[in-house]
């Protein structure tokens, strides 16, 4: 006796599962559990490879929430599909792009030698506030406070996320879109 099974619609859902899991519903970029998962490999790569250094910046909406109290939270989504689509262009295909929690994004820059190399990436993240975007007929600019830091040997996950998040208070505390470094 020979049975068949079609398993195409079991897969379809489990590829649909999957898609949930790591990627973020409403800006469609990898997800928190994603990052976790890379950033992870990207410390083991570091770790066995004495020349491999990369970094990460953490970067949270300026005045995201007053935004979308006063638009309504379609108009939200629409600033966060855009900001991430932006976001993910200017982190380019080498780098990844990553929906944290709420308004606040990561970007792995991967095979960055020094602070210099990554302030390149940085920099073209910089420049996604000054031009002003149309969503829903209004006009608007995109403005983050911006925090990095370079992986130094021995440091976890949430030792770069610690960094770079007091990194980005400090930026917000200074009122400035800019990328300012916290190194140990």
């Amino acid at each position: 006796v020979i049975e068949c099974i079609d398993v195409t619609e079991a897969r379809k859902k489990e590829e649909e599962l999957l898609q949930r899991a790591l990627y973020d519903q409403v800006t469609g970029i990898p997800n928190r559990m994603f990052f976790l998962e890379e950033i992870e490999k990207e410390i083991m790569k570091a770790e066995r490879d004495n020349t491999y250094v990369f970094g990460m910046t953490f970067l949270d909406l300026n005045d995201f929430k007053k935004m979308n109290d006063r638009y309504g939270h379609g108009f939200g989504d629409e600033y966060l599909k855009t900001f991430a689509k932006f976001l993910s262009e200017a982190a380019g295909e080498e780098h990844a792009a990553f929906r944290y929690a709420g308004d606040e994004f990561i970007v792995i820059t991967r095979n960055t030698r020094s602070y210099e190399k990554m302030s390149l990436v940085l920099k073209r993240i910089a420049t996604l506030g000054t031009e002003p975007y149309t969503i829903d007929d209004k006009i608007i600019s995109f403005a983050a406070s911006i925090g990095s830091v370079l992986y130094r040997k021995g440091m976890s996950a949430k030792d770069m996320l610690d960094a770079s998040d007091k990194a980005m208070y400090e930026s917000k505390k200074r009122k400035t879109v800019e990328a300012f470094p916290y190194t140990f």
